[in-house]
């Protein structure tokens, strides 16, 4: 009896030993074999230093490296991924699941050329999902992205620092500070978020600064990815929230479609202004005032059950100065219900002055 316990011991030892160091030897030595293998058979060129695999008692995997290269044979498209360091959960693998505990590297540089005319794949958000790929947590000292046009030239630069992400059964955190460069035009966003799984308010951040964001080179970029219809869609954004106040700008804003009675288009100039209130349960609006040339509104109320799986309910009050009827039926959506025809207020437009007072109550989608 105590022979074959020992046996076992002795079996399950050597296991134990192969698992922890025999493979991490075997995989350190077969990542240079395998890149060498890619870099003949493809149009790439994969060199990966010092590869190290560490594997636990727990089934869990941590992959580093000193520097990740993929450089294209053919044209300028580059990867540099510098100090990755991946955890990987093994157990999900057998079942066809991929769940990365964290990834991490202090630098990533890359470099794609970025044909406007590519056909690109509408179905990729929704490919994505289906992946069955869960990320827990991620941890970017430096990105930088750089995008070239069909000639070579340098069309669009994005660098971010600090970019962090952790979702946890306790809260969802979100940091990034970047700038994107697009046909010489700089924009800059900074987002640190904090959202307990609790609704606790009083515990969460939420800071988001956009300025100078300008959509009409990446509708440009994008326009294989959006809606058929869209012909045109140009504006610069500026936005400023926090817990306590919102406060943003559009400049020429528009969203153009083939039909053009189901255009979308702003004043030459929007602006909106409000103090906050975030509780939760509710969103109260101390005072939203959205101006323009010819348009003034100011909100006040709350809206409530924004983040339970409750329908969000409205209790407004609106309130609209001396404007131009014809301003407001610009930015409003195409839309039909059994109270208002949106489309034929756009296709038979009619002008003229509004000033009033209503109420917005009940519950979404039809308030």
């Amino acid at each position: 009896m105590s022979q074959n316990f020992n046996k076992y011991i002795i079996v399950l030892f050597s296991i134990l030993v192969f698992w922890l160091g025999g493979v991490p030897l075997l995989f350190a030595r077969a990542i240079p074999i395998i890149c060498e293998n890619i870099s003949y058979n493809t149009s790439y060129n994969v060199t990966v230093a010092k590869p190290r695999l560490y594997l636990n008692i727990i089934p869990q995997a941590v992959i580093k490296s000193e520097e990740i290269s993929i450089v294209s044979k053919s044209t300028k498209d580059k990867l540099s991924i510098k100090d990755l360091n991946l955890k990987i959960r093994i157990l999900p693998l057998l079942s066809g699941r991929v769940h990365i505990d964290k990834i991490a590297f202090s630098d990533a540089d890359m470099q794609v050329r970025l044909d406007y005319n590519t056909k690109l794949d509408k179905n990729f958000v929704n490919n994505l999902k289906s992946a069955r790929i869960m990320c827990d947590c991620a941890d970017f000292k430096e990105f930088k992205l750089k995008i070239l046009s069909d000639n070579g030239e340098q069309s669009a630069e994005y660098n971010a620092s600090d970019i962090f992400y952790k979702k946890s059964g306790r809260y969802l955190a979100l940091r990034a500070d970047s700038d994107i460069k697009i046909d010489n035009v700089m924009s800059k966003a900074i987002i640190d978020i904090f959202l307990p799984k609790n609704n606790d308010v009083n515990k969460s951040i939420i800071d988001v600064k956009i300025s100078n964001f300008n959509i009409s080179p990446l509708a440009e970029y994008l326009k294989n990815y959006l809606p058929s219809d869209l012909v045109n869609a140009n504006g610069i954004i500026d936005i400023d929230v926090d817990k306590n106040h919102l406060d943003a700008a559009f400049k020429h804003f528009g969203i153009y479609k083939r039909d053009k009675n189901k255009s979308i288009i702003f004043p030459e100039e929007l602006k909106i202004s409000s103090g906050l209130n975030l509780s939760g349960k509710n969103i109260v609006f101390d005072r939203a005032v959205i101006t323009s040339q010819n348009t003034s509104t100011t909100i006040s109320g709350k809206i409530s059950d924004y983040l339970t799986k409750k329908i969000p309910e409205y209790n407004l009050e609106v309130r609209i100065d001396n404007s131009k009827i014809e301003d407001y039926i610009d930015m409003l959506p195409a839309f039909k219900t059994e109270d208002i025809d949106t489309y034929k207020l756009k296709k038979y437009k009619f002008y003229g002055d509004i000033l009033g007072n209503f109420t917005v109550k009940g519950h979404n989608l039809e308030p």
